[in-house]
């Protein structure tokens, strides 16, 4: 998923909704990815965030400048890829979608992407 289709779908979600990963843990942060520093990964948080707050971290990211894993600044846009890897993973974690759940509010759903070769 690219951060302007994360922000398109979290503007049309309710904003006091819960956010949750596929395997449980809130997201956290945004940071750039060690696969490509020039991609984001959202990385898993420990605290409970709502819709609003997460599309302010993304609202923020689109124009960011982010610091590579070795170094060097990375500007990223509504085009950059987003991953769902820990910082400093590159598991290739993918964001693919979301689906509300009644009992865990907005849940990201996540895939191994590790052979994937187009956003």
């Amino acid at each position: 998923m690219r951060l302007g289709e994360l922000i398109d779908l979290l503007e049309k979600s309710t904003p006091v909704m819960l956010v949750v990963f596929d395997y449980g843990k809130p997201p956290g942060r945004f940071a750039s990815w060690r696969g490509v520093y020039q991609e984001l990964t959202l990385t898993p948080g420990k605290e409970s965030v709502r819709v609003r707050e997460l599309l302010a971290k993304a609202k923020k990211a689109d124009g960011g400048v982010f610091n590579g894993w070795k170094g060097g600044e990375f500007t990223m846009s509504r085009d950059t890829p987003v991953w769902a890897d820990d910082y400093g993973d590159f598991d290739h974690r993918g964001i693919i979608g979301s689906k509300v759940s009644r009992s865990k509010g907005l849940v990201l759903l996540t895939a191994d992407l590790s052979d994937y070769r187009g956003w």
